[in-house]
């Protein structure tokens, strides 16, 4: 029973990363051929912090995603973020979130920031199989955004998958390869764009320390549609996960 379930883990984990993969090359295709499509480099840093409280087997904890986002090779601002929520841990690898988020983000001269706030959902499932030293992360998260000052509310849906590979079973140091892909489910007055809106692949090195923090460096291609053009940006990340 137990051979069979690890052969079927295998066989979804291969159909969805070929579903991604194929994905990911369409997106990539659209966007390299779209008329008028950007090209930029842009530089982002972020800190993630969870917390396990002394409650509950310690099953509950808190979360904080920070980010700070430059555009232009790192030259200009264009988003702040502030995450915080509060999870639980289930049994098999599963776990829940519910958070609420504050975007900061750069507009044109006499209206330089523009605050999005958001509530979020999210559902996660790790799997690790030691003796190949590799690792899966599913994350389904659910989004109602909306802007100070504008009316509507804009419900999105994000899906991410994550591929991480050790280089031996007993080393700090892998590489991951993820894929996320975003739908938006309806139209608001600062929001006009629907459907399949956003994807963005990442290919990371990372380091593990001891407690399970973990140090990242990474490239994401980002792509997304915009009321006049699609565009595709090149980022480069630096990401450190605390984990208390």
């Amino acid at each position: 029973m137990k051979r069979a379930c690890k052969h079927l883990r295998l066989r979804v984990f291969c159909s969805v990363w070929s579903v991604l993969f194929a994905t990911t090359v369409l997106m990539y295709t659209r966007s390299a051929s779209a008329e008028g499509a950007s090209k930029g480099i842009s530089l982002w840093s972020t800190i993630f912090i969870e917390s396990r409280l002394p409650v509950l087997e310690r099953k509950l904890f808190l979360y904080l995603d920070s980010q700070m986002r430059l555009a232009d090779g790192g030259l200009s601002y264009t988003q702040g973020l502030f995450r915080p929520a509060v999870g639980y841990t289930l049994p098999h690898g599963f776990g829940v979130y519910l958070g609420y988020a504050t975007f900061f983000n750069a507009q044109e001269a006499g209206n330089p920031f523009q605050i999005e706030h958001r509530i979020w959902q999210q559902g996660v499932w790790k799997w690790k199989y030691k003796p190949f030293a590799i690792g899966l992360y599913l994350r389904s998260r659910l989004e109602q955004r909306f802007v100070a000052d504008q009316a509507g509310l804009s419900v999105r849906f994000r899906q991410m998958v994550r591929f991480d590979w050790h280089f031996h079973p007993n080393s700090p140091v892998g590489i991951g390869i993820a894929d996320e892909f975003f739908l938006t489910f309806n139209e608001v007055s600062w929001s006009k764009s629907t459907g399949f809106t956003q994807n963005r692949a990442v290919a990371a090195l990372f380091y593990l320390f001891s407690g399970g923090s973990r140090l990242e460096f990474a490239y994401m291609n980002q792509w997304f549609r915009t009321s006049t053009a699609d565009q595709m940006v090149h980022v480069i990340m630096a990401r450190y996960f605390i984990f208390i």
